[in-house]
């Protein structure tokens, strides 16, 4: 699947979640792994999958409605404090070889939430 069709793709799931927001609130603390699964990716994309995986067609931040869900997700108490994106991207930059064979990590983004 080319980059282009994979963001045409997002840019609808950004509609979806725009229509189904107040449903998600009512049940996000719930038990739905389906929500912390997704959690995973969404607050690990902007930092590390734009760069270090060259998905830099749009980054989460720039479709609004996923960017309110996932700041919904991280309201949700102790929730944010799992959250160590320095920790995350020095797993992501220096262990994929392959990728980044100066295991260099980036200091930005300088904001990701």
């Amino acid at each position: 699947m080319t980059s282009s069709a994979q963001f045409g793709k997002e840019t609808g799931s950004d509609g979806s979640f725009q229509r189904q927001q107040s449903a998600f609130r009512s049940w996000i603390t719930t038990e739905s792994g389906t929500d912390w699964r997704l959690f995973t990716t969404l607050a690990r994309f902007d930092a590390v999958y734009v760069g270090h995986f060259k998905c830099n067609v749009r980054r989460i931040q720039d479709y609004p409605n996923i960017s309110r869900y996932l700041n919904t997700l991280l309201e949700v108490p102790g929730v944010r404090d799992t959250v160590n994106l320095d920790h995350i991207k020095r797993h992501y930059y220096v262990t994929h070889e392959k990728i980044n064979p100066h295991r260099i990590v980036p200091v930005g983004p300088a904001e990701v939430f």
